[in-house]
């Protein structure tokens, strides 16, 4: 998300437009088309892995592997849904407001939890992270949590010293100009 100097200093919402998978509206999100049946996977008996037994010198050896016959679902689609092909999920594209907090640096990051792609049939959907871009402003430079700005005065105002009202984010501010001033001073 692009976010002016301004919006990224004092926080902002932005609607930002998403194409992501969500759950199929047909099927619900099982993957199986309305009125079929889901059947428990006969090879895992519906636990997703199988454990094969090897006979060695040393006695048996018992591994866990997921079930290649439902891929690990435990469940098989005997008719697959139409709209999602059997995925339990479709592509869409939505409108989220993003509530931008204030002080955001160039590439933070912003964590919307399960507002992700949606999982495979009926899992929780993953979260959508949003780098943030801050474009630059044609006055202020960020330095970690400081603003700075440069400002030419001239030779009487370094060596006696003066009082200017500069531009900052908020308002003006004074700021105090001491007596012999050195050129390059912050």
């Amino acid at each position: 998300v692009a976010l002016e100097f301004e919006e990224a200093a004092f926080g902002c919402e932005k609607e930002i437009e998403v194409t992501r998978f969500a759950a199929c509206q047909t099927c619900a999100g099982s993957g199986a088309e309305p009125g079929s049946e889901v059947q428990t996977c006969p090879q895992c008996k519906g636990s997703g892995e199988v454990r094969p037994v090897q006979q060695s010198v040393f006695g048996s050896l018992v591994g866990v592997v997921t079930c290649d016959r439902c891929k690990g679902e435990g469940k098989l689609i005997s008719t697959p849904c139409h709209t999602c092909k059997g995925d339990g999920r479709v592509r869409e594209t939505t409108r989220i407001v993003v509530k931008i907090p204030a002080g955001v640096d160039e590439a933070s990051q912003i964590r919307l939890a399960g507002e992700g792609d949606a999982g495979l049939h009926n899992q929780p959907a993953g979260d959508l992270y949003i780098t943030l871009n801050v474009k630059p402003h044609r006055m202020f430079r960020r330095k970690g949590n400081e603003l700075h700005i440069d400002w030419p005065i001239n030779v009487a105002q370094a060596a006696l010293g003066d009082e200017l009202e500069l531009p900052t984010m908020e308002p003006s501010g004074i700021v105090y100009i001491k007596p012999s001033t050195a050129p390059g001073t912050q």
